[in-house]
């Protein structure tokens, strides 16, 4: 700790608080390379899917979830960034420069560009095949966790 200066030293003690750095007994520090790579994870994904970790990294989540750092969220399909990103491409309700495709061919007032129309086919082929890659996923989980195939 000593090589770091006044202001660095707040920052390190929240990481020793947090479990991520350790002051070993020669007084070195130590990261714990589980816990900072669920940290890593949040701060690079906004998200980890718990179905995917392994028995040291669900112990660290359910670690976080407990002391309230973290939130467990298992009611949704589609995890928070992802649910953004089709409200994004698909309404302008919570994004006003979205690209609205939903309601862009549903109220008649389709656009008659054919490169517009051909780009917006794609996108809408893309969150097609994203939803059903999604689904095929959790039904994935499910049977692979249960047993039944």
């Amino acid at each position: 700790m000593d090589d770091f200066e006044v202001y660095q030293r707040r920052d390190m003690d929240f990481l020793i608080k947090r479990g991520v750095v350790k002051i070993a007994e020669n007084g070195r520090l130590v990261i714990n390379q589980q816990r900072a790579y669920v940290l890593y994870e949040l701060y690079k994904n906004t998200l980890i899917c718990y179905s995917y970790c392994d028995d040291q990294i669900k112990r660290i989540i359910d670690e976080l979830v407990l002391t309230d750092e973290m939130e467990f969220s298992n009611n949704s399909l589609f995890s928070k960034p992802e649910y953004h990103y089709l409200n994004y491409m698909l309404n302008k309700h919570e994004y006003s420069n979205g690209c609205d495709l939903r309601n862009k061919y549903v109220h008649g007032s389709s656009p008659t560009d054919e490169s517009t129309i051909t780009t917006d086919y794609y996108e809408l082929m893309k969150i097609t095949a994203f939803i059903i890659i999604k689904i095929n996923e959790e039904f994935c989980l499910k049977y692979n966790h249960t047993g039944n195939e």
